[in-house]
């Protein structure tokens, strides 16, 4: 009895010098780091574990989160000057701050504005993205293009929301300070940051690794994540000190778990869906939300607690993607909500068409003389990247974009084009079918 109650009074200890020495304000992170506050977002106020699937979300949550990231996003745009480039890497001082939900939430916020996005893994010691938004997992990612030579189009995932692609970590089978590490990461970033707006870079955390600077090289803004009344003062200052020697200071804060200034009001939002099948039962609940940790236990929860796809900019289905997505609607919070299969091969009449195109197209590369893999890659990168660039039930590019991802992407469609023309096509012929194609990509996307 009373080895229980000096543990507790052990335990109240810990956590009361945890708080005392923990960064509880904006005002204060901002005074102790010299930094400033980028945004402060409201994900999982209240919460320290997994919520339950019958605690009642509030709409205050779902709107101060959203509207929090979009201040964000707009911070960030004025943050990085016009031109300087587009990669914003996410990192924290430690473990369990919320680097990587923050991460996921700026990435969806800059795809539903319309900008061209990359979320891209690299913490390889402990990748979370993919388990995070992907219905099954165990794809070729950034550690693979960098220690075996996997090409870039190889390792982008297409999202099922529009303007997102992933990069997952990938396998880690090797040592992340191996040789050639540094060159094959140039070429990664330069060839992301040429085709995307944005390029989201979810690290390491600063003091457990020294990845977090390798990628902090190729980032034109660099957030750190402090937890509210959890990151210890000393840890996030250690943690700006070290990345200033290296040469890369932190742009400014994320406070995360911010409490917000506005009381709660109870309620949930509620808007039935089509039924998903028994297959969908089994596999894919209990259903956790990536953002805000809450539970959805089965799938009349599911249908019952989230709201369509459409409201949050993203497509209800895709039955023709890579991830053989079938459905997704949208979190109280926001944060899109995937059901799926683990198939990835789509047996659908989308997915075969998208493979006979996709056939076509390349046996005609090939006959201008291109090698196999080097014009898959070229094509399928092609593809991945232009199934955004069409506007919605047309053939028509989007309306002219002059920055320099843009023309980039242009660039490549150009080169695409060159290449079926020497295979004997007229040039109006090769356009038709390569942007037949593109549209056939986007819509089973």
């Amino acid at each position: 009895m009373i080895a229980d109650v000096n543990n507790c009074f052990r335990e109240t200890g810990l956590m009361l010098s945890r708080f005392v020495t923990s960064v509880k304000s904006a005002k204060e992170a901002e005074r102790i780091l010299k930094l400033p506050v980028l945004g402060s977002i409201p994900t999982g106020e209240g919460s320290s574990g997994l919520q339950s699937t019958h605690t009642p979300h509030a709409k205050w949550q779902s709107a101060a989160t959203a509207g929090a990231v979009r201040s964000l996003r707009d911070a960030l745009r004025f943050a990085v000057p016009p031109g300087a480039g587009n990669a914003i890497l996410i990192t924290s001082a430690e473990r369990g701050e919320g680097k990587t939900s923050c991460a996921i939430q700026l990435a969806v916020a800059l795809a539903q504005s319309g900008g061209r996005t990359l979320l891209v893994d690299a913490d390889l010691h402990h990748p979370d993205v993919e388990s995070r938004i992907l219905p099954s997992p165990g794809r070729p990612g950034l550690a693979d293009f960098v220690f075996d030579a996997r090409t870039f189009s190889h390792v982008i995932t297409s999202s099922p929301i529009a303007h997102l692609d992933i990069v997952a970590a990938g396998a880690r089978t090797r040592r992340s300070d191996e040789r050639g590490h540094a060159t094959r990461l140039d070429e990664f970033f330069d060839t992301a940051r040429r085709l995307y707006d944005w390029v989201i870079v979810d690290s390491a955390e600063t003091n457990a690794t020294g990845d977090v600077l390798w990628c902090a090289r190729h980032a034109q803004a660099i957030c750190l994540v402090v937890r509210v009344a959890r990151t210890r003062k000393s840890i996030a200052q250690k943690s700006v000190d070290r990345m200033s020697k290296a040469g890369t200071r932190p742009t400014g804060v994320i406070l995360n778990f911010a409490r917000p200034s506005f009381p709660r009001l109870r309620g949930s939002e509620q808007n039935a869906g089509p039924s998903p099948t028994s297959e969908a039962r089994i596999r894919d609940f209990p259903k956790i939300c990536p953002s805000c940790n809450r539970v959805f236990l089965d799938v009349d929860d599911y249908l019952t607690n989230t709201t369509r796809a459409e409201d949050t900019g993203a497509p209800s289905s895709s039955p023709g993607s890579d991830l053989d997505v079938r459905w997704l609607r949208a979190c109280p919070c926001g944060t899109p909500i995937i059901v799926s299969g683990v198939n990835r091969r789509d047996p659908s009449d989308m997915g075969q068409t998208r493979r006979q195109v996709f056939g076509e197209l390349l046996d005609r590369l090939m006959q201008g003389g291109a090698e196999r893999e080097e014009a898959r890659s070229d094509l399928m990168l092609t593809l991945k990247i232009w199934r955004n660039e069409l506007a919605a039930e047309s053939h028509l590019p989007l309306e002219a974009d002059d920055s320099e991802a843009a023309l980039q992407r242009r660039e490549l469609f150009c080169e695409t084009l060159d290449d079926l023309v020497k295979a004997g096509l007229s040039r109006d012929e090769a356009q038709d079918q390569l942007l037949s194609a593109i549209r056939v990509w986007r819509d089973g996307v």
